[in-house]
């Protein structure tokens, strides 16, 4: 869609301007070979189903989409096993308390994008357009889990800190703007986690990478949402685990393996790193052109091709416009990416980060 600078350095990019109708055509003009898919094309199955007639998809297909992006199927299967679910309201109308105890969420929503609180203000407005549902509005820490769905079985590979809606990087309320990894939680909430992911696994019929967002209330892991696809948060928990989370999702898409081999939890494994990593999305203010930031892109290195982790490194920059590009306000401009100690000296390295970077722009 951006066909970023960075991008373009590493591989061959078609531009699709027409984004998402015009993937189809776009993904005619690849090489006959498998697929995958991110972002938000979750929302969009028709689009999935049409490219997975033509070439083999490494992921989720249309009918698993419908399954597991059905809210009110999704909270009653939790319910039927035991497990924390929020509240969905009945379909067809609005709920009668307008006091804030609900969040108004789109149907096909991604990263945040059209949730608001449904208060008085909200209930009084224009109602939103698209296909909507009310979630139960709950507090908490904002946490994400990476999964790998296998024949038989799910894995929990990692837990990692949601950044949402930061004025700091001027991210729209509620909008993801980042991802701090990993994130320490008790063990009887890990072992919630891994039931969820399990349990969601299983019904639905998920294959490969995937990711589930949660609210962490008192110890409580709340679902939100379920992403069923390759998660913003993967590169990250692979640079701490150290393993090739894409050959992994391969694999387990062409059944090839029951188990992959090589350690994975839900925690970094013994001896490896201890620092904590992050990423954080720069969004535009106010309308900007993009200045030149080629400088930022480096040859991609890899651990995985080394084999002792010694070049294993984390870009400054990402996502970088190309530059001249005109940006609207609101839109994402790039990523930031850091490391730390600890939660806290991260996320103040990934701020003070956009904020010199955001200096440059026009």
């Amino acid at each position: 869609m951006f066909a970023d600078l960075d991008l373009s350095a590493c591989a061959r990019v078609v531009p699709c301007a027409d984004y998402p109708r015009g993937l189809v055509a776009a993904a005619a003009t690849a090489p006959d070979a498998p697929w995958l898919y991110t972002g938000g094309l979750e929302n969009h199955p028709a689009i999935v189903r049409r490219i997975a007639q033509s070439r083999l998809l490494w992921g989720n297909g249309a009918d698993v989409i419908a399954k597991i992006r059905n809210p009110w199927r999704v909270a009653g299967e939790l319910v039927e096993r035991g497990l924390p679910a929020l509240h969905v309201w009945p379909r067809g109308n609005s709920p009668p308390d307008d006091d804030g105890r609900w969040m108004q969420k789109p149907v096909r929503g991604a990263a945040g994008r059209g949730i608001a609180v449904w208060d008085r203000i909200r209930a009084a407005g224009k109602a939103l357009r698209e296909s909507h549902y009310f979630q139960e509005h709950r507090g908490g820490v904002p946490l994400s889990a990476l999964y790998l769905g296998l024949p038989g079985r799910t894995m929990l590979l990692g837990v990692t800190r949601q950044l949402i809606g930061l004025s700091e990087v001027h991210a729209p309320p509620f909008a993801w703007c980042g991802t701090i990894a990993p994130a320490s939680v008790p063990a009887q909430t890990q072992a919630t986690i891994v039931q969820i992911g399990e349990a969601l696994g299983a019904w639905a019929g998920l294959r490969g990478l995937f990711g589930c967002d949660f609210l962490l209330e008192a110890g409580v892991p709340w679902l939100t949402e379920v992403n069923p696809r390759y998660p913003a948060s993967t590169e990250l928990v692979e640079h701490l685990l150290r393993v090739p989370l894409l050959e992994w999702h391969r694999r387990a898409c062409q059944s090839l393996v029951a188990s992959p081999s090589g350690g994975c939890s839900g925690r970094p494994p013994e001896g490896g790193t201890t620092s904590v990593i992050g990423k954080i999305i720069l969004y535009a203010r106010r309308n900007a052109t993009a200045p030149d930031f080629s400088r930022f892109i480096s040859r991609p290195t890899s651990w995985m091709t080394d084999g002792d982790g010694t070049n294993d490194t984390l870009p400054y920059l990402a996502d970088i416009p190309v530059a001249g590009t005109r940006i609207i306000a609101g839109q994402p401009i790039c990523t930031l990416f850091a490391s730390a100690r600890n939660d806290e000296e991260c996320l103040a390295k990934l701020v003070r980060r956009a904020a010199r970077i955001e200096t440059r722009f026009v």
